[in-house]
């Protein structure tokens, strides 16, 4: 009984997923934050694109969701500060078609970076959030384990 729980004890527990969420709209970051963390995510808001880099370098996210079309900092200017700080694989970016230049669109496909197209189902943004947060659980496996 003893090795048992002493066995149950070791298991390394799931942490909750981290998420932040990027976009301008606050009435879009308010449903999401309700949705994602309705799931059991830690989900932070960031209204903007420079509160999303403000948040990106004092956090740590498995995750990052966001807008392309937003005053001030937009997604591409969110795009680089990721990239310099180690999110660019754990980005999804959300955009209608329309805001979206030919050239940031192939940087984003080059990188392979995801892109869901508004108006999106919450299930297509959520599916998209869950593979590049595995991805991210993925890579911190095999540093913890090599």
């Amino acid at each position: 009984t003893c090795l048992r729980r002493a066995g149950r004890d070791r298991r390394r527990r799931v942490a909750p997923m981290r998420l932040l969420i990027i976009d301008d709209d606050r009435a879009i970051l308010n449903a999401y934050v309700r949705v994602l963390d309705g799931r059991g995510w830690t989900v932070r808001a960031a209204l903007g694109g420079q509160a999303g880099i403000q948040a990106m370098m004092d956090h740590a996210f498995d995750a990052v969701r966001c807008d392309v079309q937003m005053p001030a900092a937009d997604g591409r200017q969110v795009y680089e500060a990721a990239k310099r700080l180690g999110y660019s694989d754990h980005i999804v970016f959300w955009s209608g078609a329309w805001n979206l230049t030919a050239a940031f669109a192939a940087e984003l496909d080059s990188d392979g970076v995801p892109r869901v197209a508004k108006p999106a189902l919450d299930g297509e943004v959520i599916v998209a959030i869950q593979r590049v947060a595995a991805d991210r659980h993925a890579q911190q496996e095999a540093l913890h384990e090599g």
